[in-house]
């Protein structure tokens, strides 16, 4: 299982782009709209309002998960750093997906 934290501002685009940033982060799972008053770490909702914990999902999963973010950089990085995770913003997964097309 991958995790992949897309961050940036909010009305930026991400939630607009989340089915491109989905497929290019091969995520099965989008989570959208996490929030970093959200301590534990174990348990999000999806954006479909589906709670979902970590431990539930098999670590064996092909497919990843993506967490869409306005947290700023310093704390997206301190929470991909917790759930050993990648983090990018919102500008540079946009352009990475422009250079693979």
């Amino acid at each position: 299982m991958t995790i992949q934290i897309v961050y940036g501002p909010g009305a930026c685009g991400k939630t607009r782009n989340k089915s491109k940033l989905a497929k290019h982060y091969a995520a099965a799972i989008c989570i959208d709209g996490f929030s970093a008053a959200s301590n534990r770490l174990k348990e999000f909702r999806d954006d479909s309002n589906r709670k979902l914990e970590l431990s539930e999902l098999s670590e064996d999963q092909d497919a990843g998960i993506l967490i869409l973010t306005n947290m700023p950089e310093p704390i997206a990085q301190k929470i991909a750093t917790k759930l050993d995770a990648g983090c990018t913003s919102f500008a540079e997964a946009m352009a990475a997906i422009e250079a693979s097309t």
